[in-house]
């Protein structure tokens, strides 16, 4: 999926489920509710998307992957989300980011418990919640 513009969705901007996907270019403005929810254990790859003033930039959950790069969160209430939503998958997603800046979200990123989160190269993250593991990997 590529060169996507989303603007005032009423809820998610993109919703994947069970899904294997590359996106790229993807610029998703004012979604009601998250801008890519990502759930029942996908693997998404997100480069290059500019993701401003959502409830939710990114939701990870129910054992999703997610491989962020070269991308913006700009204005959301939370930037991203990690966690379980259905007890079936037995788990919170995991999530790495390359590459992407944080700008006056709320919340940059919030990780819940036994959710995995891998940080590398020119990400700063402002305000962090949760009791996730987050690393910082160089």
């Amino acid at each position: 999926m590529k060169n996507l513009e989303i603007a005032n969705a009423k809820n998610d901007g993109v919703d994947f489920m069970r899904s294997e996907v590359n996106a790229s270019n993807i610029d998703i403005r004012g979604a009601g509710d998250k801008g890519f929810s990502v759930g029942e254990m996908s693997n998404v790859r997100i480069d290059n998307a500019k993701i401003y003033a959502s409830e939710i930039g990114i939701a990870v959950k129910d054992m999703s992957v997610v491989q962020l790069e070269n991308s913006q969160l700009i204005e959301n209430g939370v930037a991203i989300s990690v966690y379980s939503k259905n007890w079936r998958f037995g788990g919170p997603g995991k999530l790495s980011i390359k590459s992407t800046e944080f700008l006056k979200n709320s919340v940059d990123l919030d990780v819940e418990e036994n959710a995995e989160v891998n940080i590398y190269r020119n990400v700063d993250l402002n305000v962090t919640v949760g009791d996730g593991l987050v690393k910082h990997v160089h």
